[in-house]
């Protein structure tokens, strides 16, 4: 496994995020450290497999703290043509943009609905338990 000093969203961009060291997770670092700013080269994810050559993943891992939905948004060609097998990603009604008063709120439904367009059955992972939320196990209440 190769690591990349990279931020993952939908676009490739410039970000300003707290330096903190790899592997650590974000809200440790802004909220537990007095660091500056970092200027990052952020990334989509298939513009990354693009620049790497890379044909496939097994598993995508996301947590970014409220901003998966972006990074979701920004893999959307490995996700229509079937190059990830597995995909994990975190959701929290309070965070980023999930939360209902964010202006640009991306909706859990409409990613679920989009995800199994592409052949992902999707589920919520509590504790050690999975239950199905795709499709016909969908509820209003998971929004």
């Amino acid at each position: 496994a190769k690591v990349h000093d990279l931020a993952a969203s939908n676009a490739t961009h410039r970000v300003y995020a707290p330096s903190a060291l790899a592997g650590m997770e974000m809200h440790a670092a802004v909220e537990g450290t007095k660091k500056r700013p970092a200027n990052q080269e952020a990334v989509s994810l298939d513009n990354l497999f693009e620049r790497q050559a890379l044909s496939e993943a097994f598993l995508v891992s996301i947590d970014t703290e409220g901003s998966d939905a972006l990074v979701l948004e920004g893999m959307q060609r490995l996700l229509q043509q079937g190059r990830v097998a597995f995909l994990e990603f975190e959701i929290g009604k309070n965070k980023g943009y999930w939360r209902a008063d964010h202006p640009e709120r991306r909706r859990l439904d409409a990613t679920v609905r989009r995800l199994l367009e592409f052949g992902y059955f999707c589920f919520f992972e509590a504790g050690s338990q999975l239950a199905p939320i795709s499709g016909p196990c969908w509820s209003d209440a998971l929004s």
